[in-house]
């Protein structure tokens, strides 16, 4: 099921929102954006937010921030705009402008940590904890540890972190996602320059084919959630 919802319009010449599959919540889905039937702004939904993650939408990473297109031409301080996905219309309504300046990198430091092919924070992979848990019963224990170590590190598991992992997991110590968080938050892995690829790209190292076969999680896993659009599906 798709679903989306337009957030606010930027001074700085931007839109944001989000977007997503729910019955495959790591799909990119692809958007533009309509005012009075005009194209003003395209791209997909692949930036994590932070809200959609504990609202269990998509694990967090179908938000946008994309560039307008036309944007001085919606004078309306509230112009009714389209949120569409092909021929789609996921969502329609009024959307405010709020003040913004456009963001200046100054340093390398800056441009790592807005790279939005890394993850380096193990936070903005919490959403998917349910998801990591499937993977490993996958894989099984061994296979699960050597693509952490391969995904992390980039380099084969040893024997003795191997070992440590495993009995871990197997005595309930850690789950899934812990251990990705763990090792995301060692030593090896902040002192190095990659990060992990982030669930929006296909070369994402704990995809998972038969997730795309189960079914949408319950309407009622979004209730009480403080998100903008994020009433009744």
């Amino acid at each position: 099921m798709l679903t989306g919802h337009l957030d606010t319009l930027l001074t700085s010449g931007h839109i944001e929102g989000w977007a997503l599959d729910r019955e495959q919540p790591g799909a990119l889905v692809e958007i533009t954006t309509l005012f009075e039937g005009t194209l003003i702004a395209r791209g997909v939904a692949c930036r994590y937010r932070r809200d959609l993650a504990d609202a269990g939408l998509g694990w967090g990473w179908n938000a946008f921030r994309l560039s307008l297109q036309s944007w001085p031409a919606l004078s309306p301080a509230k112009p009714i705009l389209d949120l569409m996905t092909g021929s789609q219309r996921l969502w329609r309504g009024p959307v405010a402008w709020r003040d913004d300046v456009k963001h200046q990198y100054t340093t390398v430091q800056q441009l790592i940590a807005q790279d939005p092919t890394q993850v380096r924070n193990p936070q903005l992979l919490e959403g998917m904890r349910e998801h990591l848990t499937k993977v490993r019963g996958t894989l099984g224990d061994d296979g699960f540890i050597r693509r952490c170590y391969l995904a992390i590190f980039g380099r084969q598991a040893d024997l003795s972190g191997l070992a440590e992992y495993k009995m871990q997991l197997q005595t309930g110590e850690l789950q899934a996602y812990d251990v990705v968080a763990a090792m995301m938050r060692g030593a090896e892995f902040l002192a190095g320059n990659r990060g992990v690829q982030p669930p929006t790209l296909a070369s994402f190292p704990f995809a998972l084919v038969e997730y795309a076969n189960t079914p949408a999680e319950p309407d009622d896993l979004l209730s009480g959630a403080c998100l903008s659009g994020a009433g009744p599906l």
